[in-house]
C-alpha cells in the first residue's frame, strides 16, 4: 500500500506522517510555527493601539494630506487613492498638486468600513511570505481575495493576510516525481483525454496509481506500454503498411519474417504499431543505401514502380507475362482483315444519267443526318426535293459538332447515295443536285 505523502504547514517540504494528525515534518518547525503566529498576534496588538494614538493625535485637525489619511486610517497611500477613486473619499484641491481630504469624511470612512470585513485572521501570514509559499503574483492575490471580501490587516506598514483562507483559495502543488508518474491533469491538457477514459483505462488495464488529495498520479512505464501516445506513434512505431514502404518489402515477406523472429506489435484502434528498433535488426539490409540523385526522382515520379521494382514484385509479374508469351508463341497465327463493303451505287451510271447534275460532298468525315424528324424515323430526302444555293440540306455529325451540308446549285435532287446515318467521309459525294 502506498503510504500518503504531506506538505509540512511551516516549511512546505514533503514528508511521511507518522501518525494521521501529523501536519509538520519536525518538532523545530512546530515550534517556529507558533512563535510566529505569537509575535504577528502581538504585532497585530501593537498596531491597533499605534493606530488610536495617531487618530487622537490628528483629530484636532480640519484637513489632512494623502500620507495623514493613510496614517488616520490605517491603510497604505495606494488604497487611499483607490478610495477615492472608488468614491468613497471625495478631496478639496488647494493648489494644482495639493490635495486634502476633510476629517468628516475619514471619521464616516472608519465608522462605514470596518477592519477587517471577512476571513479568519487567528492565523497571519505577510504578503512576502504568502507570495512565495504559494507561488503566484501580487496581482493573483489579490484577484481571488477580493471576491470573498477579505481585506488586508495593516501591521507597521505591511499587509498581512489570513493564512487559513489562504490555504483554502491556493491549494499547496502535490510534489512527485515525474520520470515514475504521470498527472491525469496533464495527461487532460496535453493529450485531449477525459478523465473518465483515464480511470477506466487504468481500472481495466490494473495500472498502478495513487491519489494526493485531488491529483490522481499514474503509473508512467505501464500507462506508455497500455496505451501508445500520439506523438511516440510518429516517432517510434510503424504501422504495417508504413513499414513494408519503409522497408520496400513484400506483404508475405513481412509478416514471415516479424513471425519468425517473434515481434509482436501493439493494437491502437483498427491498426498494429510495431517499434522501428525491433523492425531495423531485421530489414536494414532491405533498406536502400547509396541513393544517387536518379533513384530520389524515380522515386518521387514513379513511387508504385518504383516499390515494386525493389521488392521483387515486378520481376514476379515480368516472369509470369514472358511464359504467358511463349504459350502463345507456337500458336497458329490468325490475322483478321476489314472487310470492306461494295458500294450500294454506280456513281458512273448515275453521272452518265444526270451529266448536268452537282454533286453534294460531305464537309468533314462523320454520320449523315439528312433530317432529325421526333414525330416518325428519320429519312433522307425524297428525290425531287428542292434545294437552294448556300442553304443547309443534311448535316455531317463530326466529332465535335454537327457541319452543315451545303448545295452549291440551286434546283433539286436527283440522287442519294449516302442513307440516313451512313458513315462517310470527307469529300465523298452523298448527293446529286440538277
Amino acid at each position: 500500500m502506498n503510504k500518503a505523502i504531506r506538505i509540512c504547514k511551516y516549511c512546505g517540504k514533503t514528508f511521511t506522517p507518522e501518525h494521521g494528525r501529523q501536519i509538520f515534518c519536525s518538532d523545530a518547525c512546530r515550534i517556529n510555527h507558533k512563535n510566529q503566529e505569537k509575535r504577528l498576534r502581538n504585532a497585530a496588538k501593537k498596531n491597533v493601539l499605534s493606530t488610536h494614538d495617531t487618530r487622537a493625535a490628528l483629530s484636532g485637525k480640519e484637513y489632512l494630506s494623502i500620507t495623514g489619511a493613510a496614517a488616520f486610517l490605517g491603510i497604505t497611500r495606494p488604497t487611499v487613492y483607490a478610495r477615492i477613486k472608488e468614491g468613497e473619499l471625495v478631496p478639496v484641491r488647494f493648489g494644482t498638486r495639493t490635495l486634502r481630504i476633510p476629517m468628516d469624511q475619514l471619521v464616516a470612512n472608519t465608522e462605514r468600513l470596518p477592519q477587517p470585513s471577512n476571513g479568519d485572521f487567528s492565523t497571519l501570514i505577510s504578503k512576502e511570505e504568502a507570495l512565495e509559499r504559494y507561488e503566484i503574483s501580487d496581482t493573483w492575490l489579490y484577484k481571488k481575495i477580493r471576491p470573498e471580501g477579505i481585506r488586508p490587516r495593516i501591521v507597521k506598514g505591511k499587509a498581512f493576510f489570513p493564512k487559513k483562507d489562504l490555504d483554502r483559495l491556493f491549494p499547496p502543488r502535490v510534489v512527485y516525481n515525474a520520470e515514475d508518474w504521470y498527472n491525469a491533469d496533464e495527461l487532460i491538457e496535453k493529450e485531449g483525454l477525459t478523465r473518465k477514459y483515464i480511470t477506466n483505462l487504468v481500472r481495466v488495464k490494473g495500472i498502478p496509481h495513487c491519489r494526493k488529495g485531488k491529483v490522481l498520479l499514474v503509473s508512467r512505464k505501464e500507462w506508455d506500454t497500455a496505451r501508445l501516445f500520439r506523438g511516440d506513434i510518429e516517432k517510434n512505431y510503424l504501422t504495417c503498411d508504413q513499414a513494408k514502404k519503409r522497408y520496400h518489402l513484400a506483404n508475405k515477406t513481412f509478416y514471415d519474417k516479424i513471425k519468425e523472429a517473434g515481434v509482436t506489435g501493439i493494437r491502437q484502434g483498427n491498426s498494429v504499431y510495431f517499434k522501428i528498433s525491433d523492425l531495423d535488426p531485421l530489414f536494414k539490409d532491405k533498406t536502400p543505401k547509396g541513393q544517387d540523385d536518379e533513384e530520389l526522382f524515380n522515386m518521387a515520379m514513379f513511387e508504385r514502380q518504383y516499390l515494386d521494382y525493389r521488392s521483387g514484385i515486378a520481376k514476379e509479374r515480368f516472369n509470369k507475362d514472358l511464359e504467358a508469351f511463349r504459350e502463345k508463341a507456337g500458336a497458329p497465327i490468325v490475322v483478321k482483315r476489314a472487310v470492306v463493303e461494295m458500294p450500294e451505287f454506280d456513281l458512273d451510271a448515275l453521272l452518265a444519267k444526270y451529266p448536268k447534275a452537282t454533286p453534294v460532298q460531305a464537309p468533314v468525315a462523320g454520320q449523315m443526318l439528312w433530317q432529325v424528324d421526333v414525330d416518325g424515323p428519320s429519312t433522307a430526302p425524297a428525290v425531287g426535293t428542292k434545294v437552294a444555293a448556300g442553304k443547309p440540306c443534311g448535316y455531317v455529325q463530326a466529332w465535335y459538332g454537327m457541319e452543315e451540308l451545303l448545295a452549291a446549285t440551286d434546283g433539286q435532287i436527283v440522287a442519294v447515295t449516302a442513307p440516313q446515318g451512313k458513315k462517310v467521309a470527307k469529300g465523298e459525294i452523298v448527293a446529286l443536285v440538277q
